[in-house]
């Protein structure tokens, strides 16, 4: 290990800069929920008012309206890998950001979903979710 005597002011210009890049993740993950969210309106529009059987289902129908993205039930990775937690009345949609920052919308399609963000991903909630993470308002 290599210590340069009299560069501790490089910490104070790398930790601004890895903060920057850190919030950009995590914007272009909520920038991939939000259009996997519209995607996910026009699934429950055309399967008769659910998110489809289960996540699973919701996640190949995902996948074939926005090939762009990579839907599944596994754990994000990123902002472009989308895990779909839910189907049927209720769907989460959750996307890594920053390491170790996740961020989800969960959405009843009644016009008030909820937005996390958090150090791990969310469980699953049928109900409307609340409590440590969760806000009716984007994360900014």
């Amino acid at each position: 290990m290599l210590v340069l005597a009299g560069c501790s002011s490089a910490d104070k210009t790398v930790d601004p800069l890895l903060n920057s890049v850190d919030k950009a993740h995590s914007a272009q993950a909520l920038s991939a929920l939000q259009q996997a969210q519209v995607a996910a309106s026009l699934v429950k529009t055309e399967s008769g008012g659910t998110y489809g059987s289960g996540a699973e289902d919701l996640a190949q129908k995902l996948q074939a309206k926005d090939p762009s993205k990579r839907f599944s039930t596994g754990p994000s990775s990123g902002p472009e890998q989308v895990q779909v937690l839910g189907g049927g009345g209720a769907a989460i949609l959750v996307a890594q950001g920053a390491p170790d920052v996740y961020v989800a919308i969960w959405d009843d399609g009644n016009g008030s979903p909820m937005y996390y963000v958090g150090s791990r991903p969310p469980p699953f909630s049928a109900q409307k979710p609340s409590g440590a993470g969760w806000s009716s308002q984007p994360p900014t």
